[in-house]
């Protein structure tokens, strides 16, 4: 019988697991981020077109970074 090679070897699986975590963690620190710009301005009277810039430097910075890639 065939033997299916695995995805990982058993080495590797505490680093495969915290790799994966920090994904998780980047991904909820984005949406977090998204969440509290609303609470932020109307806590600190910022408006949405300052708000909005926020947004822009953020996601545009994964557009120039890519570039290179």
């Amino acid at each position: 019988m065939d033997q299916k090679p695995s995805l990982t070897q058993k080495q590797y699986y505490v680093v495969f697991a915290f790799v994966t975590s920090l994904f998780m963690l980047w991904g909820i620190a984005i949406t977090m981020g998204d969440i509290l710009n609303k609470h932020f301005q109307n806590v600190l009277n910022v408006s949405k077109a300052d708000s909005g810039l926020v947004q822009f430097s953020i996601f545009g910075a994964y557009a120039i970074m890519g570039i290179p890639a």
